[in-house]
């Protein structure tokens, strides 16, 4: 009985792996990232079904050196330069499929924005990104990989 048991539990258990696993190859990561600006890192990361150019969810990390960003290492302009990428996220406050999070360690801060275009209510997201209604109730891929390259982002 507990050999039956235990070989029951480990072919679960294979198969549960085996379903994760399946689930994530189904998605293609595209990643672009800019280190353009003193001080800041941005990376841009999409995910797509495999052949298809719809974005089913984005993810924006920047990460940025305070000091550098402000060109001083005036605390007073630092918490200022914090205070406004706390202010950039709130927008987004509330609204469904859309996950925001400031840290800052010391000089250090990073704003992560992660968009789950599955469950976003496209209207209420382009009047948080200030972007107006639009008739879009989607995002390319090849669109958007296009618009980050002119603006200098690199594919990784």
């Amino acid at each position: 009985m507990k050999k039956t048991l235990k070989s029951l539990l480990a072919v679960l258990a294979v198969l549960a792996v085996a379903t994760l696993a399946a689930c994530s190859l189904f998605l293609q990561k595209t990643t672009l990232v800019n280190t353009q600006i003193a001080g800041d890192k941005t990376t841009i990361t999409y995910y797509t079904k495999r052949s298809s150019d719809k974005v089913v969810k984005q993810e924006a990390l920047s990460e940025v050196t305070l000091s550098k960003l402000m060109g001083s290492k005036n605390k007073k302009q630092t918490n200022a330069a914090y205070a406004k990428m706390k202010a950039a996220v709130k927008p987004y406050k509330g609204l469904a499929g859309v996950t925001t999070e400031v840290k800052r360690d010391g000089d250090k801060a990073t704003q992560k924005i992660t968009i789950d275009y599955t469950k976003v209510n496209m209207k209420k997201l382009k009047a948080a990104e200030g972007a107006g209604t639009g008739t879009a109730d989607s995002v390319s891929l090849k669109q958007s990989v296009g618009v980050l390259k002119a603006a200098g982002y690199e594919e990784k």
